[in-house]
């Protein structure tokens, strides 16, 4: 954990406010891949701390930033990302259970990063770019055909939504 949240904490301390994450994301449903998701809140079944702390700490995604995202030509929504400890993705029967506590994509990272930065004072908002389904055919009842994985292309496509948009936010 202190490894992988040392930038966010870095970042806090030299006073940054905001902060924009954007990450690939594993569709429980609603999101295809390609679709960009405003991460408003998030599940953390990971079984460890997110990040070192003496103490405990209140860290929350910024819903008012996130619902600014949701503006964006290119943003489909706002959802929960629930994040499960990597690098394989959840069982049918685990993604069945994370789309029924409210999770709308599951992811392996960005989660803790931007909970180290909140608990810090700065504002954090998320972009999760549907990358692939986490549920299998036999469950979503779709074709292998539909079963696609996004390159680098559409990751670049998010980062330049924000770029083109920031000013707006």
């Amino acid at each position: 954990a202190a490894r992988t949240t040392a930038f966010a904490r870095i970042a806090a301390g030299a006073r940054v406010r905001a902060a924009l994450l954007v990450t690939r994301a594993s569709s429980l449903g609603a999101l295809t891949p390609g679709d960009v998701l405003a991460v408003r809140d998030h599940l953390s079944l990971t079984g460890t701390p997110l990040f070192p702390a003496i103490r405990t700490v209140e860290a929350a995604w910024d819903t008012a930033f996130a619902e600014r995202l949701t503006t964006v030509d290119g943003v489909t929504g706002a959802g929960v990302a629930a994040l499960i400890p990597g690098p394989v993705l959840p069982t049918p029967a685990e993604a069945l259970l994370l789309a029924e506590l409210g999770a709308d994509v599951v992811v392996t990272d960005s989660v803790a990063e931007a909970m180290a930065m909140a608990a810090r004072g700065v504002r954090v908002a998320g972009l999760a770019v549907g990358a692939s389904f986490a549920l299998t055919q036999s469950v979503l009842g779709r074709g292998l055909n539909d079963f696609i994985l996004v390159d680098d292309d559409a990751i670049q496509g998010a980062v330049g939504l924000l770029a083109t948009h920031a000013h707006t936010l």
